[in-house]
């Protein structure tokens, strides 16, 4: 820390926090001085109360500041605080205002502010410099990197809606113009995303002018000419561990070339003396962090057995990053290409740093998030070496229950480290997933994929669960296998078939109702893949088009139990002889209130003489030429009648027993029905073991037909309480 005149002293600070509210210029000078000499540079490194004290010392001077342009003095001391990363709603404000004056000839000077996320509270001080070190360097005709494109071009700066346009010319490994690449390619970015991700080099720097092929470097070593290079790209990213050949090659020299360029004097690194290059003279395992070692493994192809790894100082590297969630795709990436790259002579050493950071349980075993994000994330010729890594750490069961989470491309990479024996648990853990009902598209397309056959006519014929699945929001890599899905379903004749079960009437009616019932297809994709079942199976064509067959029976009496027409007859005396005299009674007592179009009890009395005639006409019209039964001498065998009991299986195993009724006697909780409601229509006249359609659209198969019990039967008989269902 610095000592006790400087960021840290209570007394001088509290004075000169006063004085540059007033705001007096020097007591602003001073300030700015303090912080830009503070060690450390970062208030987050500073004691608790001392960083209080600032933001809190310095919010009058912020709050006047940023409500006006700003002198030299305060530009000083408003940079000064966002380096040292004093934060706060009114430190932002007058960050804003600070940047508006850096930048006076921006087109729209709030939409930079917005670019850069500066009034997005979560967003660290540090990136948002970060963002501005590079705009200072923004112009059109710089040229600019990313590892995703190389080197590009600034074409265009619209400064009105925040955009970068780049001209990158894409070129093969022989330093060529792709084929068919006449003119260069062009990317338009986000004014955020390329400040975050591409590096920008000085137009007034020599690095420029040998891109631009106006000059030649000189002859020098590797060493050199990165501290040179990386001098002047400004980048939010990480400096390049060898910007010469990002930069310059192909486009401006070939690669013998550049190693000319860089034999003068080769950095001395340790290694192998004999390697005879700049490149194999950097120790891989040398490097200081994950980021580092994957830069330097990328340069190299090969590990000699002999050279002998610094394995301790690699464990180290691991270690410090297993615990952090924003490092485990580093972490992932550079242990699958130790294990693609180290022969087998070094593997036990290796295996020993896995196993231990297995021991310290590694975020990105530990999380199945962060697993998922960065095996999705990792290049493809690393899937297979990473997941053999994690089969080691973690054991075969782990690395097939997080398969199962993956996207389909992932699904080859775990095959490929296991046994017969062990894919064929990777089956197992599948068929669990599908009897749960927790399975993916990508699942259901790897089952269609593989040899299971029985598997496959056990679930793919499921269509409740294939809609289901297809219903699934998913993004990112899990679209692929999703849309895949969908499509077989859609054009593939053996999917179709298969999904049918060959033309099982079960499975067709069930696939039939899927698609007619579940929110999943477009009318015109419905209408399709109709047609598609007509053409493969047309004797389903009455499915498909809902003909259902027609049962007649001779029309069945009016008849209701004892109970319910005891019960009606009740409602009905109570109607005459109560509830419509005092209706009467109301109506009368409205009218004597006088003026009849302001009141409101002689309207409602009228809505209720209305409801009460309805429902007389009602109750009278269905005591017409009705008897009463308790149903005791009814015949049941192997077809629905009137007073029987129905019990009805439905396709996902549930049973549930109706009773077909008279017709008053529709009582939903005890699942009386009578045989006039849509269900008593559909039971009547049904035999046993036949299949049929709810009018809730399930499927059930009647399982048994029998007499009523013989507490119903009693029930019946006993004498109902008006008010009662």
């Amino acid at each position: 820390m610095a000592d006790s005149n400087t960021y840290s002293t209570g007394t001088e600070l509290a004075k000169l926090f006063e004085a540059a509210a007033v705001p007096d210029r020097s007591a602003i000078v001073e300030l700015a001085e303090i912080l830009k000499s503070a060690e450390p540079r970062q208030c987050a490194g500073w004691d608790e109360s001392v960083r209080l004290k600032w933001e809190s010392g310095l919010q009058k001077f912020a709050e006047k500041a940023s409500l006006k342009t700003l002198d030299d003095a305060e530009v000083k001391l408003a940079d000064a605080m966002m380096e040292a990363g004093l934060d706060g709603v009114m430190f932002r404000n007058l960050y804003a205002t600070l940047i508006k004056q850096m930048f006076p000839d921006w087109e729209n000077p709030d939409g930079l502010v917005d670019s850069l996320w500066l009034h997005k509270e979560t967003e660290p001080l540090d990136k948002i410099r970060k963002r501005l070190d590079v705009l200072r360097v923004l112009k059109k005709g710089a040229f600019c990197y990313t590892p995703a494109f190389g080197v590009g071009t600034v074409d265009m700066i619209d400064q009105i809606s925040g955009e970068v346009r780049v001209a990158f010319v894409r070129r093969q490994a022989n330093g060529k113009k792709a084929d068919g690449l006449n003119k260069a390619e062009r990317q338009t970015l986000g004014l955020r995303n390329f400040l975050d991700n591409l590096m920008v080099v000085d137009v007034d720097s020599d690095v420029h002018n040998w891109m631009a092929k106006k000059s030649r470097p000189e002859k020098t070593d590797l060493k050199s000419l990165t501290e040179f290079m990386n001098s002047h790209i400004t980048s939010a990213r990480p400096a390049l561990l060898n910007p010469g050949r990002a930069l310059l090659v192909p486009g401006v020299m070939t690669e013998a070339q550049f190693k000319v360029l860089t034999s003068g004097a080769p950095a001395k690194q340790g290694g192998d003396a004999q390697t005879g290059g700049a490149v194999n003279t950097m120790s891989w395992d040398q490097s200081r962090s994950l980021l580092e070692l994957n830069e330097r493994l990328k340069l190299i192809t090969t590990i000699d057995e002999a050279s002998k790894p610094d394995f301790e100082n690699l464990t180290k590297i691991f270690e410090n990053a297993a615990l952090r969630d924003d490092s485990v795709l580093l972490f992932a990436t550079a242990l699958g290409s130790l294990e693609h790259m180290l022969p087998a002579g070094l593997k036990p050493e290796f295996n020993k740093t896995v196993a231990l950071l297995s021991e310290k349980k590694a975020v990105v075993w530990e999380s199945e998030d962060l697993f998922i994000e960065a095996s999705d994330k990792l290049a493809g010729k690393l899937v297979i070496p990473w997941f053999a890594v994690t089969k080691r750490a973690k054991g075969t069961d782990y690395l097939i229950a997080r398969t199962l989470k993956l996207p389909y491309r992932l699904w080859a990479g775990t095959e490929k480290n296991l046994t017969s024996e062990e894919r064929a648990h990777l089956a197992e853990a599948v068929e669990a997933a599908m009897e749960s009902g927790d399975v993916t598209a990508d699942a259901m397309f790897w089952l269609w994929k593989s040899d299971y056959e029985d598997l496959k006519m056990r679930y793919l014929t499921n269509s409740v669960l294939l809609f289901r699945t297809l219903q699934k929001d998913v993004k990112g890599n899990y679209l692929k296998a999703h849309r895949d899905l969908f499509k077989l379903m859609m054009n593939d004749e053996p999917f179709q078939r298969l999904i049918m079960n060959y033309g099982n009437e079960e499975t067709v009616t069930e696939f039939v109702h899927c698609i007619k019932r579940m929110p999943l297809l477009e009318a015109g994709d419905r209408q399709s893949l109709e047609v598609k079942i007509i053409r493969l199976y047309p004797e389903y064509k009455h499915l498909v088009e809902e003909r259902k067959a027609i049962h007649q029976r001779a029309a069945l009496p009016r008849v209701t139990s004892w109970r319910s027409l005891k019960l009606r007859e009740m409602q009905l005396k109570n109607l005459v002889e109560e509830q419509i005299p005092a209706n009467a009674d109301a109506l009368e007592h409205a009218r004597s209130l006088g003026d009849l179009r302001e009141n409101s009890e002689y309207k409602f009395a009228k809505e209720q003489q209305v409801l009460l005639g309805k429902m007389r006409r009602e109750y009278e019209s269905s005591l017409v030429d009705l008897r009463g039964t308790d149903f005791h001498d009814v015949e049941v065998a192997d077809t629905v009648v009137l007073g029987s009991a129905v019990t009805v299986k439905f396709s996902g195993g549930r049973t549930e027993t109706y009773y077909v009724l008279g017709l008053l006697d529709t009582v939903p909780k005890r699942n009386m029905i009578s045989f006039e409601t849509p269900l008593g229509k559909l039971l009547i006249g049904r035999k046993l073991d036949e299949r049929l359609e709810m009018p809730s659209g399930e499927h059930g198969q009647i399982i048994e037909i029998s007499a009523l019990p013989k507490e119903m039967i009693d029930w019946f008989n006993e004498e109902p309480v008006l008010g009662e269902e």
